[in-house]
């Protein structure tokens, strides 16, 4: 009934085309907000992710199938500082890079099935590229 799911994902974070670097002049000036904090009303910002800090995700598994549903809360931290603005990354807030072209993001979903006869698994793979 059910096949392994492999989903190979090129931008999970940021689902962009083809888009234009960022000006340095303006993006200097936009507000840093951490990962948490309060997102302006009005305007842009960039979204800080520091390194060492909990980033929490919250894995739920939900449905009419199940007599049992599961929420976990899942804790990583990041080996180093983080900047993001709309589809683009920085590591110091000077040199800005697509995330497509910074990151490879893959995520797999294996399903307990006929073809996959083992327990469930759900796997996000986050890589810098070389």
């Amino acid at each position: 009934m059910f096949k392994e799911l492999v989903i190979p994902i090129m931008g999970a974070i940021a689902l962009t085309g083809c888009a234009m670097q960022p000006n340095k002049e303006k993006i200097q000036q936009l507000p840093v907000i951490q990962l948490g904090d309060t997102i302006p009303n009005k305007g842009e910002y960039i979204l800080y992710f520091p390194a060492g800090k909990d980033i929490t995700t919250t894995a739920n598994i939900v449905g009419n199938i199940f007599q049992k549903e599961a929420s976990q809360t899942i804790k990583v931290k990041l080996k180093r500082d983080i900047y993001n603005y709309k589809e683009w990354l920085s590591y110091d807030k000077k040199k800005w890079l697509s995330v497509k072209d910074a990151l490879n993001i893959h995520i797999e979903v294996k399903l307990p099935s006929y073809t996959y006869p083992n327990n469930g698994k759900i796997t996000l793979q986050l890589s810098e590229k070389e």
